[in-house]
């Protein structure tokens, strides 16, 4: 199998949580992911606050090798890993690294969430247990 590259970036966007829901701040704000089908980039808003009663809105654009909305299930994202996957078998030294803040679902991308009995991959298992 012929990798894309040494190196990928990928960004996945978390849906929002219980707690965001229940405190009404389940709208995605800041992040907006365009609704194109390579799904390479993302926009980032912010809030420049005030200046002489101008209220500014400042907007950063970032471009990945792929990004995943917060509709994206599990096993979306391993399909874009299974080669890594497979490359490591094949005995290569591979590498993921998981990046973000706390609480940004860096440990429910890579181990998963509830699902599946005892000795059973469920449907929220994550990158290890797929592999």
């Amino acid at each position: 199998l012929e990798m894309k590259g040494n190196i990928r970036v990928f960004c996945r966007v978390r849906p929002p949580n219980a707690n965001e829901i229940e405190a009404g701040n389940a709208s995605p704000g800041a992040v907006s992911v365009p609704e194109d089908t390579e799904m390479r980039s993302l926009d980032l808003s912010l809030d420049g606050g005030e200046a002489k009663g101008d209220k500014k809105a400042l907007t950063h654009s970032f471009a990945f090798d792929r990004v995943f909305d917060p509709s994206a299930q599990q096993e979306e994202v391993f399909s874009e890993i299974t080669q890594l996957v497979q490359s490591a078998l094949d005995g290569y030294k591979v590498c993921i690294f998981a990046y973000g803040q706390t609480g940004s679902g860096k440990t429910h991308t890579m181990l998963g969430g509830a699902g599946g009995s005892e000795g059973e991959v469920g449907t929220q298992a994550g990158m290890i247990p797929l592999s």
